[in-house]
C-alpha cells in the first residue's frame, strides 16, 4: 500500500474502514521498530462516553465511621462526627450522585429499624436530617443544628421504641398499654420536675458545692437522656447513696481507662465510655462528653498522658496513651 504524506491533502473515500485499519497497523509496526518514518494515523472519532456514576466508597466509609461513634443507648453522634460525612458528600460531582448518597442513608436507616437497632437507626436519621441543610455551608458558616430536627429525631426514636414494646406485650399483661403508661407517668410527675430542675441548675461557682443528684426512678433519668443526649449532667454525684456532692472528674475517668495499658495503646470514645473507673463506678459518662473533652472546640486536650487522635481497626475517634 502506498504511504500517505502528512503534507498531502489526499482524501480516500472509497474504503475508509480498510484504510484506517491498515494505517493503524502500519503505525504500530513502525513504532515497534523505532522508525522515524511511521505514517500519520488519522484519529478515529471518539464515541461519547456513557455517563459514569460516582463512586460512593468515600461517602459510605465516612458514614460508617460516624455512626460507629454513636451513643449505643441513645444513638446520639458526638461533636465532629458529621463534618467528614458532609465533606465526602460535597465531593460528589452531580446532584444525581448526591441523591444516591442520601438514598443510601435512608436505606441504611430502614435496615437498622428492621433489625430493631434503634440507636443505629437514629444515627443514620441524624446524618440524613443534617445533610440537606448543612451540606452547602462551610464549617465556619454553618448555623447551629436545627432544634426542630433534633426534636423530630427524639420523637421518632421514642415512638419507634413505644411501638415495638406494645407489639411485644407479655402474655400476662392484660391492661391497655396506653392507659397504663398514662397512670404510671402521673405518679412520677414530681420526680420529673425535680430532676429537670437539677439538670437546669446553673454551674456552681468556685468554692461552691454542687447539688446532689436527686434520687429518682431510673426511667426518669433514661427519659432525659433520650431527650437531651449528651446535655444530661453525668458529672453530678448520685444522691441518697453516700455521694459527696463533688463533680465527677471526667479527665480522671479517661486516665483510669488507660491505666493498665501500654504506652501507645489506643481506645475509641466508645471504649473509654465503657471502661470502669473509680469516678463513675457502675455508671458511664456520655460519649459526647468524652469526645468534647478530648477534642475541645478551642485549645488542646488537657488530660495528662493522653493524646487524642484517630485509630483502631475502624479509624474511629479516641485517644492514645503517651508518656506522662
Amino acid at each position: 500500500m502506498a504511504r500517505r504524506n502528512q503534507n498531502e491533502n489526499v482524501e480516500d473515500t472509497t474504503a475508509p474502514e480498510v484504510e484506517n485499519t491498515e494505517a493503524v497497523e502500519a503505525a504500530v509496526e513502525a513504532e515497534a521498530e523505532g522508525s522515524e518514518n511511521a505514517e500519520t494515523v488519522e484519529e478515529v472519532a471518539e464515541q461519547p462516553a456513557a455517563e459514569q456514576e460516582a463512586d460512593l466508597t468515600a461517602f459510605t466509609t465516612a458514614v460508617g465511621v460516624a455512626v460507629g461513634q454513636r451513643d449505643t443507648n441513645t444513638g446520639d453522634l458526638p461533636e465532629g462526627a458529621l463534618e467528614p460525612v458532609l465533606a465526602a458528600y460535597r465531593e460528589l460531582p452531580t446532584t444525581k450522585d448526591r441523591n444516591r448518597a442520601k438514598a443510601a442513608l435512608k436505606a441504611s436507616m430502614a435496615e437498622a429499624m428492621q433489625a430493631g437497632d434503634l440507636p443505629l437507626a437514629r444515627g443514620y436519621f441524624t446524618l440524613q436530617e443534617n445533610m440537606t441543610t448543612a451540606a452547602t455551608k462551610s464549617a465556619a458558616e454553618r448555623k447551629p443544628a436545627d432544634p426542630t430536627a433534633q426534636w423530630k429525631s427524639n420523637l421518632l426514636t421514642a415512638m419507634l421504641a413505644y411501638g415495638e414494646l406494645v407489639a411485644n406485650k407479655p402474655e400476662g399483661f392484660e391492661e391497655d398499654p396506653a392507659t397504663w403508661v398514662a397512670a404510671e407517668a402521673g405518679k412520677v410527675t414530681e420526680q420529673v420536675n425535680t430532676y429537670r430542675a437539677f439538670l437546669d441548675a446553673p454551674e456552681p461557682g468556685e468554692g461552691e458545692e454542687a447539688p446532689e443528684k436527686p434520687d429518682v426512678p431510673s426511667e426518669v433519668v433514661a427519659a432525659f437522656r433520650l431527650v437531651r443526649g449528651g446535655k444530661v449532667r453525668a458529672s453530678r454525684s448520685t444522691g441518697g447513696g453516700g455521694g459527696t456532692g463533688e463533680r465527677r472528674d471526667l479527665g480522671k475517668h479517661i486516665q483510669e481507662a488507660f491505666a493498665n495499658l501500654e504506652e501507645g495503646a489506643f481506645l475509641s470514645v466508645a471504649e473509654i465510655k465503657k471502661a470502669k473507673s473509680s469516678v463513675y463506678e457502675d455508671e458511664q459518662p456520655s460519649a459526647g462528653a468524652i469526645s468534647a473533652r478530648l477534642f475541645p472546640k478551642t485549645g488542646e486536650c488537657t488530660v495528662p498522658g493522653i493524646e487524642p487522635g484517630i485509630g483502631g481497626d475502624k479509624n474511629t475517634k479516641g485517644a492514645f496513651k503517651k508518656s506522662a
